[in-house]
């Protein structure tokens, strides 16, 4: 595998966070709004909803409206891919085929 190809950087600057693992975790039980992320997280909402918007870019994470509420959730693509590959970067190859890692911090 050519990792000169794929900008795995991308996607790993946007998973290096801590808050963001923390939400792709917690987001693996179930879909939940900002405020129950957090109140569960301990986090302001501010920094959560910019962690939401970097997931959401790199294809991890959507949001679907209900009422006045948004809920976010983990993407079926990324549920579906992380589990099938024990190599994170093969995870990530199939991740980035699939959306172009078009991550909010790229670098011009």
């Amino acid at each position: 595998m050519n990792t000169d190809s794929v900008p795995y950087h991308l996607c790993l600057e946007t998973l290096g966070n801590e808050l963001r693992v923390k939400v792709l975790e917690s987001l693996g039980e179930k879909p939940k709004t900002v405020g129950e992320l957090s109140k569960e997280l301990n986090a302001e909402q501010s920094r959560l909803s910019h962690s939401l918007k970097a997931l959401k870019q790199c294809n991890f994470v959507a949001s679907k409206a209900k009422g006045k509420k948004r809920f976010y959730q983990l993407t079926r693509s990324f549920v579906k891919e992380m589990p099938k590959s024990k190599n994170i970067f093969e995870a990530l190859e199939k991740h980035f085929e699939k959306f172009g890692c078009k991550c909010w911090r790229q670098k011009a």
